[in-house]
């Protein structure tokens, strides 16, 4: 971790746990201000339960779905923003060499094919 503050846990409930929650503040980006705050649901219909990372991989498609959505409103290429935004030397390894395989290129806004 990077020195995040202490989770303010609201309305704890003895016996249900939503993993290491810590893991979901604490993004790949640079970012200079975090604050986590954990609301527990006294009574959700759905018991929270991990399934091999806890809250981590629906946290990761959110993280980099706005990451996308903050690089179009900025006009910068995804990969060039998420670049800028790393400082771990494997994340940037793994973004270049992915980047290299799919054959990326920076394209032109609005362009491409979304479902």
């Amino acid at each position: 971790m990077r020195g995040l503050p202490p989770l303010r846990l609201a309305n704890r409930v003895p016996g249900i746990s939503a993993g290491l929650i810590t893991q979901n503040g604490d993004p790949s980006y640079a970012v200079p201000n975090i604050d986590v705050s954990v609301h527990w649901l006294k009574d959700a219909s759905l018991r929270p339960s991990n399934i091999r990372a806890p809250g981590k991989v629906a946290n990761m498609f959110a993280v980099e779905s706005f990451a996308d959505e903050l690089a179009a409103l900025g006009g910068a290429d995804p990969l060039e923003f998420r670049l800028r935004g790393l400082s771990d030397a494997r994340g940037i390894e793994v973004l270049k060499r992915t980047a290299a395989l799919i054959g990326w290129r920076a394209r032109e806004m609005g362009s491409g094919l979304s479902l």
